[in-house]
């Protein structure tokens, strides 16, 4: 039997248990599905939404300038600490700043217009897809925790794990992916109503993922009986909820859970990374394993720097 026979397999048993489950717990808990439909339309409307619109909007005009001084200066530097090219650098940190999914969206533009190999923007997609300092100082820092310092600190760990991570992971010298066949580059037109277009499909796409799995996080809560077993669990779901109920725990589960929960960062991002890389031929396997890795390290050095 073929590997693609087993997956169809699975998926059709798989499917018609996800839907029966979906409709008894949407008819046990009714409450709690409309909890967690709220939450997570809110926090896209208040949060999200706000930040990622106009920063994806942004990208457009980025790759309609020529931007090649940025990449042999901050681009090579970043590229040269994660062995990946100075584009690929430039990619890293527009994503570190403006949060996901702003990484992976421009790793598959900059892929489909052959100017990064797939091999080379897996990587990226994940060093690129770091939660936003903006969510963890204020969202998280100041109005979960009511704390702005306890908030930079919190960052300060995730990057340095994800920093860690990914040069630990970094490819071996020599092993960098040139495009032999790579256009010349050409800057693109800018047109402001197809990047508002793009931007706002985009942006429906994530408040979808994120009222979906916000559901799911608020059933969980309500279902496993073990407080820090269900917060672990709504964390890996999606970040925003797992994010604030790893806040409202006592010491000294709070920090370490909490930190686990913003460096996954949760299946409701990996579905919106997914979403725009896949397509793009790019694989998510270095995304996973550096998101767990970072996850691991980022709980231990917060128990440390936080502690």
């Amino acid at each position: 039997m073929t590997v693609a026979k087993v997956s169809a397999m699975r998926a059709s048993l798989l499917y018609p248990f996800l839907a029966i489950a979906s409709i008894l717990l949407l008819l046990l808990f009714p409450n709690a599905v409309s909890e967690g439909l709220r939450n997570g339309l809110l926090v896209a409307y208040r949060s999200v939404l706000p930040a990622v619109f106009p920063f994806m909007v942004a990208i457009d005009l980025l790759l309609a300038l020529d931007l090649r001084c940025l990449d042999k200066s901050v681009g090579r530097i970043i590229g040269s600490v994660f062995g990946v090219s100075e584009i690929s650098g430039r990619v890293i940190l527009i994503g570190m700043i403006g949060g996901f999914p702003i990484g992976s969206r421009l790793c598959a533009t900059l892929t489909d217009r052959g100017e990064i190999p797939p091999s080379e923007a897996a990587r990226v997609v994940f060093l690129s897809s770091l939660v936003s300092p903006a969510f963890v100082i204020t969202g998280v820092g100041v109005n979960m925790l009511g704390d702005a310092w306890l908030g930079i600190k919190l960052y300060v760990s995730l990057f340095l794990s994800h920093c860690l991570i990914g040069a630990l992971t970094r490819p071996k010298r020599g092993t960098l992916t040139v495009l032999v066949h790579a256009k010349e580059w050409r800057p693109p037109s800018f047109l402001l109503s197809d990047s508002i277009e793009k931007a706002g499909q985009s942006c429906i796409k994530i408040a979808s993922y994120l009222a979906f799995f916000s559901v799911c996080g608020t059933l969980t809560l309500r279902i496993i009986p073990c407080r820090i077993v269900a917060v672990l669990l709504t964390g890996t779901l999606e970040i925003g909820s797992g994010a604030a109920a790893a806040a409202s725990l006592s010491q000294p589960h709070a920090l370490p859970l909490l930190s686990f929960c913003l460096a996954f960062s949760g299946f409701s991002v990996f579905l919106q990374i997914r979403s725009f890389a896949t397509p793009s031929g790019i694989s998510m396997t270095p995304y996973l394993i550096g998101k767990i890795l970072s996850a691991v390290s980022a709980s231990v050095i917060t128990l440390l720097f936080c502690a």
